[in-house]
């Protein structure tokens, strides 16, 4: 109700904030690289699916996947304190699948400065028309798509080489936005 209880208040308040702060930047540093998760993903009654890749830093790779009966499979190594969210629904008969690299909120500003070693390789069906979306940060894109029914991609791409094979016959469309780096677009002659 005094002044200097305010006061004390206040400081004791900005200790504890500084105290928080400064546990989550030292834990941040001690993480250990982050588990390597499996996914999966079903059709569930879907005739035509679209896909979409949210992936802030490291290495993406995508390929067909073959003799399976899922839509997709993969692997997802994780940088320190992240990790894939995975989402599919299906309406109508279309499947809508998003993979989304998640970084916990606590640390994320603390290890904005460190090299992420995350990794996925997502291999998708080719049994079933896809429009597929893959925005990417910091790192490289290896997106080998010859084996694919695609009927649409778009690509939004960051800071990092990108190499992109097309599939060959049947009507596509696409859309690139390059920031820095290398794309490499290989279009079959046929």
């Amino acid at each position: 109700r005094s002044l200097g209880g305010a006061i004390l208040v206040l400081l004791l308040s900005a200790l504890i904030v500084a105290a928080a702060l400064t546990w989550a930047a030292l834990r941040a540093q001690q993480l250990p690289p982050g588990q390597t998760q499996g996914l999966i993903q079903s059709y569930r009654g879907a005739e035509k699916v679209s896909v979409e890749l949210d992936f802030d830093v490291g290495e993406l790779n995508i390929s067909a996947l073959t003799a399976s009966d899922y839509l997709m499979e993969g692997e997802a190594k994780n940088g320190p304190g992240e990790a894939v969210e995975q989402s599919y629904s299906v309406k109508d008969g279309e499947g809508a699948l998003t993979l989304s690299q998640q970084r916990n909120p606590l640390f994320a500003p603390f290890l904005s400065g460190r090299d992420s070693n995350a990794r996925w390789d997502i291999r998708l069906a080719s049994k079933v028309p896809l429009a597929l979306t893959v925005n990417t940060g910091v790192g490289s894109a290896n997106l080998d798509l010859s084996g694919l029914n695609l009927t649409a991609l778009d690509l939004d791409l960051g800071v990092g080489q990108t190499s992109v094979i097309f599939p060959a016959g049947g009507p596509l469309s696409a859309k690139v936005k390059a920031g820095v780096g290398d794309v490499i677009l290989t279009i079959p002659a046929d």
